[in-house]
């Protein structure tokens, strides 16, 4: 396992990228200023929610958006 990643979760750090973290995915129609657009999402992402199991493949190109249970983002990770 290489030092960048997280033993306990074997999972890589989070992304430092302010810019998603508070905003939703999807259509926020209550405020629209808070909805990441979509044209400025990456080619491979997934969405996921509190409780959700994914597969533990690391794709270095796949962008993995958490989110709280409303589906704002709460952080962001790689793989």
């Amino acid at each position: 396992m290489s030092p960048a990643m997280n033993s306990e979760m074997n999972v890589p750090p989070p992304l430092a990228e302010a810019k998603h973290v508070g905003k939703r995915l999807f259509s926020n129609q209550s405020d629209p200023r808070n909805t990441y657009p979509k044209e400025e999402l990456p080619g491979s992402y997934r969405v996921l929610p509190p409780g959700t199991f994914s597969t533990l493949d690391y794709r270095d190109d796949r962008v993995n958006f958490h989110t709280d249970a409303d589906g704002t983002i709460t952080y962001v990770t790689r793989g």
